[in-house]
């Protein structure tokens, strides 16, 4: 057991609790500012979900950090308020009060880049002015009843670009830069058992498809910002991409189990969180308070938190992680005690945030910080 282990571990405070290893997330911001080369970093804030955080890894970052990519209006305009300068909004999103509130501040239009990929798009944003633009490019690869990839933008082909950008020229908008996110290399695993030799070649016909797109993209846009791709697990063949000038890193700083099953990223775990033992129904199961922190995304067992300590600790497959409390069975389970701590990995990154209102940030020296999730910060976006 790791010494951050024992100190979350002997921090007994009787309630579920999230826990950050300083360490290990130095460790990580470290391996991912040098695979990240020549190519500044924009930190995904889904991933990440704590001011407190956001502003630690701006100032450990240093020149490598290009600025945040948010998934919410009111979180990128808080945001705003808060110091960060360069915010590109992840996903559409078209809240009026909010553009309302960007539209009449010059500072909020300098800071705030939005999304679009439709003409529809730009009809939700016609009674606004002097906005930001990003146009979002689908890197998908197609085949015959497969779509390897997410369903994101519906600018699938290179012919389909100079449409919206006619169309932004002619509004009172600004081009200022592109994406071209990759999610079919950055979300999907390398290691999937059987199907790892497909994963692999379906990987390798992307990266052609991609490379190709984005540099032909890139040669219809001049006078672009920025253009932006890549995620912590595509970052080795993002950085090889002289298209893009920044990569999306979020989930690679916490190093979530989904991350476990990627090759050569060679990160840390850092975030974690306990439940606290209530009960002994049998001598060889505990049942822990809360736990039911199950990730989003397709649904199979890989969604599911990670007991990692005591480490023989295992679900029992009639009840999972529960809502409010979740049976464990492992032979230690005859040792463990009422309130002593059960420590699990998420699968994801900032989503187990959403379920705390601190993190307990631990540094080698056992020193503990207080840090804010975005619910302690009274935020709830969606």
């Amino acid at each position: 057991m790791t010494s951050f282990l024992k100190m979350a571990m002997a921090t007994n405070i009787g309630n579920p609790s999230l826990f950050l290893d300083i360490q290990s997330l130095q460790k990580n911001i470290e391996r991912l500012s040098s695979l990240s080369g020549q190519k500044q970093i924009r930190i995904a804030t889904k991933s990440i979900r704590s001011l407190d955080v956001l502003k630690m890894l701006k100032n450990v970052l240093g020149h490598k950090f290009r600025g945040l990519m948010t998934y919410d209006l009111r979180e990128a305009i808080w945001l705003a308020e808060k110091g960060f300068e360069d915010i590109l909004m992840g996903y559409p999103h078209f809240d009026a009060p909010s553009l309302e509130i960007i539209h009449k501040s010059k500072s909020l239009r300098s800071k705030i880049t939005l999304m679009v990929d439709s003409k529809k798009h730009l009809s939700h944003l016609r009674h606004y002015s002097n906005l930001r633009l990003c146009v979002d490019l689908d890197m998908s690869l197609k085949f015959p009843g497969l779509n390897f990839g997410v369903f994101r933008s519906s600018k699938k082909k290179v012919n389909e670009i100079p449409e919206i950008l006619d169309e932004i020229k002619k509004s009172p908008h600004q081009l200022y830069g592109l994406m071209g996110y990759e999610a079919q290399i950055a979300g999907v695993p390398d290691r999937h058992g059987i199907l790892t030799p497909l994963v692999k070649l379906l990987k390798v016909r992307s990266q052609k498809k991609i490379i190709s797109f984005r540099a032909n993209a890139k040669n219809l846009c001049d006078g672009i910002n920025f253009f932006n791709g890549g995620g912590t697990g595509s970052i080795f063949f993002t950085v090889s991409d002289p298209s893009i000038d920044e990569i999306t890193i979020g989930s690679g700083f916490y190093c979530p189990t989904l991350f476990d099953h990627y090759k050569n990223l060679n990160l840390t775990p850092s975030i974690y969180f306990s439940l606290p033992v209530v009960r002994k129904p049998t001598s060889d199961i505990i049942t822990c308070l809360g736990g039911g922190y199950v990730a989003s995304g397709s649904i199979g067992r890989d969604k599911l938190p990670t007991p990692v300590f005591p480490p023989d600790m295992s679900f029992i497959s009639a009840e999972m992680g529960g809502e409010v409390q979740t049976p464990l069975k492992a032979r230690s389970a005859k040792t463990l005690q009422d309130l002593e701590q059960v420590i699990f990995r998420p699968a994801k990154s900032g989503e187990i945030c959403e379920r705390f209102k601190t993190i307990n940030a631990i540094d080698e020296l056992g020193n503990i910080k207080t840090f804010n999730t975005y619910r302690g910060e009274g935020k709830c976006f969606y």
